[in-house]
């Protein structure tokens, strides 16, 4: 590694070295203090500014961790002033779901992981029920996954279609547009 001290110069737009400077540099040096003196002041400033704490390293101390504990229980659960219940929607249990993850993937596969509109490649891909997933489930009354693990129609790849984010928004079946349809 080139040592020294580096100018950057405005005519040549680069840095380069002159030995001016690594001459002055030692100069400088020997009005500073010996390395042993550096170490020693630094140790008493480590030492006064982590009294206390123990190192990042080495964990948290008991104390710390019981308070935590106790903390964490006052919190959480039921506890927890934004407790909704551990009720979510059937639709998204089904999409969080690795049944789904596999029919999606499945989907993808069988449409060589391109657009079936526009037929783009390697862009955001979306996998699309051509009957919806809200349609099937009001359709079959699904309400446990063990109703939505015994519907066929729910996980058939015929059933699905392979959109990019752009082709998919423009469905009728997409998110907000589905909401405005139902309102009507």
């Amino acid at each position: 590694m080139p040592q020294g001290i580096y100018i950057r110069t405005k005519k040549r737009g680069g840095w380069f070295q002159t030995k001016e400077s690594n001459e002055s540099r030692r100069q400088k040096m020997l009005g500073r203090p010996t390395t042993e003196k550096m170490r020693l002041s630094f140790e008493k400033i480590k030492k006064s500014f982590y009294k206390g704490y123990t190192p990042w390293n080495k964990g948290l101390s008991a104390e710390t961790d019981e308070r935590i504990k106790i903390i964490v229980e006052k919190i959480s659960g039921e506890k927890n002033y934004n407790w909704k219940g551990r009720n979510c929607s059937i639709n998204t249990k089904i999409r969080k779901s690795n049944r789904y993850k596999t029919w999606r993937k499945e989907v993808f596969v069988r449409d060589n992981w391109t657009c079936q509109r526009c037929r783009k490649t390697r862009c955001e891909l979306h996998p699309h029920h051509n009957k919806s997933l809200s349609e099937i489930i009001f359709k079959y009354n699904i309400q446990t996954m063990e109703q939505a693990n015994e519907c066929e129609e729910l996980w058939d790849v015929k059933n699905g279609l392979t959109y990019c984010k752009e082709c998919h928004k423009q469905t009728t079946a997409y998110g907000k547009n589905l909401k405005q349809i139902e309102n009507v």
